[in-house]
């Protein structure tokens, strides 16, 4: 967060065999439905985390999006978090993620909502379904006012 609500954000990833912050030495984080901390990871048996699973196609394409967005030297927004969640590039395993039919039945999942937290200007954007079909409202919390936010 920026201005005169300046802070840190950390990764924090909590699991039945530990917690563990994972974005220390990075300016940014990003998570998605796997295990991260090589900690944890140690812990885990093969059985109770697929690491190489759609869930890390999610997180590497996220990784990418950032990336690109500080190549570019494009400046990240509410707004640009909200089309992230909306991304489907590599359907079904993409950032909105859609069921893989391939997939084992306990691991066929899919995107129900979305959410977005801007900390400098006390906003709330939620998706109430899969982004790229469903439109993010925003709240403010400082006001508790609601309002419609549609896509482009």
């Amino acid at each position: 967060s920026e201005g005169k609500h300046r802070g840190l954000a950390f990764h924090v990833e909590v699991s039945p065999f530990g917690i563990a912050i994972t974005n220390e030495e990075a300016s940014h984080g990003v998570h998605t439905n796997h295990i991260c901390s090589q900690e944890i990871q140690m812990k885990v048996g093969e059985g109770n985390n697929l690491r190489y699973s759609d869930s890390e196609i999610r997180k590497r394409r996220a990784e990418q999006l950032i990336q690109q967005a500080i190549t570019n030297q494009t400046k990240i927004t509410d707004e640009t978090f909200r089309e992230w969640l909306r991304d489907t590039f590599n359907a079904p395993n993409s950032i909105n993620h859609y069921v893989n039919e391939q997939a084992p039945v306990h691991r066929r999942m899919e995107t129900v909502f979305g959410i977005v937290m801007n900390l400098t200007t006390n906003d709330i954007y939620v998706c109430d379904g899969m982004p790229a079909h469903q439109p993010f409202e925003k709240f403010s919390v400082s006001t508790g006012g609601k309002e419609n936010v549609h896509q482009r």
